[in-house]
Parts: structure tokens; C-alpha cells; sequence
């Protein structure tokens, strides 16, 4: 049984099942073909095969189709699944490929011996998450639970004070509600950004806790 999502330039596999019984005939490879056919005859632009996990042996096999493209986790650019890409996630359980590119920009200005030096450590670290004050899962809901702040975890996808503020309208909220939609006007304190974790919207009968 498999389970898609329509969307309007997209066939998304969300999910498939089978019985183990019938394994040796590798039912998800042929789904994944019947699913690009099914992009195909149907004018789709894109076949999105769903999440990959390349140290999953049950994922890799999405990987053998090409051209293939994985999204990166950071600046949401789609990646070719090949080559340095292909060889960091054989080295690493996380890939930003934009972080790659920033980290060897940085390591341009340095100087030729250090910039070896660098390189050789990276080589016994395979799993360098210095970029993160709290790289593990454990120790970062341990750390939020102790009262930090969710802006100070740097995490992949959450914007900064800064962006919130530079990029969103906090002063408008919009509220939908029966299939009708208003805005509420509201003060947000802007210095408060980074201590809060949750908001309470002035004048509504949604309430969260500060």
C-alpha cells in the first residue's frame, strides 16, 4: 500500500508498506518506479521520493536513481546526491553542503600550513558539530529544560532574533478562524525576543504561557 501526496508540481511518497513475507521482491523499488511514472503521465514536474537517511539500509535505495537531489537542511537548496556529496554522508551522519562551502571559504584566509592543519583534523573528526554549542539531543532538551533559550541552541532552521525582527511583521498577528480571516494589532517587545519561549497574544482567548 502506498500513501502520496498530490501536490500541484509534485508526487511526494509519503509512505509504503508491505509484508516481510515478500521482501525478496523488492516491492519499494518497484513503487518508486510506478511512482515516477505516475509524475510523468501526469505532467508533474518533480518525483519527491521522501525522507533519506543514507545510513539507513532501507533508504539507501533511493539513492540509486538519478538525477537525484537532496534538500539541505540549512539553506534549503536542493544538493545533486553525488560525489563530495555522496562521499561526506559515507563520513559523516550530518551533511550541510552549504556549511561545507562556508567552512572552506573561512579556511581560504588561512594561511597554507594551518589550513593542512585543518584539513588533517577534520579527517579524524567525522563527526564535527563544532558549529553547535550542543550538539546531541540530550544535551540540548536538558539545556532548554534548565531555562536556555531555544535561540542560543543555533539550530539548523531557526531564526535568529535578528531575522525575526528583520524579516516578520510582529506587530501584525493574522487570526483564521471558520474559514475567515482578520489581524490583530499587538505590542511585541522586541528586547524580550531571546528570554521568551512562548507568547501570549493580547486581547485573545488563545493563551500560552510566558
Amino acid at each position: 500500500m502506498g500513501v502520496l501526496d498530490l501536490l500541484p508540481h509534485c508526487v511526494s511518497g509519503v509512505y509504503f508498506l508491505y509484508h516481510s513475507d515478500f521482501e525478496q521482491w523488492h516491492f519499494g523499488k518497484l513503487s518508486a518506479m510506478r511512482e515516477a511514472a505516475l509524475a510523468l503521465e501526469g505532467g508533474y514536474q518533480y518525483y519527491y521520493m521522501g525522507y533519506y537517511i543514507h545510513s539507513c539500509t532501507k533508504m539507501r535505495y533511493k539513492g540509486d536513481y538519478s538525477p537525484q537531489h537532496v534538500l539541505d537542511p540549512e539553506s534549503y537548496e536542493w544538493n545533486p546526491l553525488e560525489g563530495e556529496l555522496r562521499s561526506l554522508l559515507d563520513k559523516k551522519s550530518y551533511v550541510s553542503m552549504s556549511r561545507e562551502r562556508r567552512r572552506r571559504e573561512e579556511n581560504a584566509a588561512i594561511d597554507k600550513e594551518e589550513r593542512r592543519t585543518a584539513d588533517a583534523s577534520d579527517q579524524v573528526d567525522q563527526h564535527d558539530f563544532s558549529d553547535y554549542p550542543l550538539p546531541t539531543a540530550s544535551e540540548a532538551g536538558a539545556a532548554v529544560k534548565n531555562g536556555m533559550s531555544l535561540f542560543d541552541l543555533e539550530v539548523p532552521g531557526l531564526m535568529t532574533p535578528q531575522e525575526i525582527e528583520g524579516q516578520l511583521d510582529l506587530d501584525t498577528v493574522s487570526i483564521r478562524v471558520g474559514g475567515r480571516q482578520a489581524e490583530a494589532q499587538v505590542s511585541f517587545p522586541r528586547s524580550q525576543i531571546p528570554n521568551q519561549q512562548t507568547y501570549k497574544i493580547p486581547g485573545s482567548s488563545l493563551l500560552e504561557q510566558e
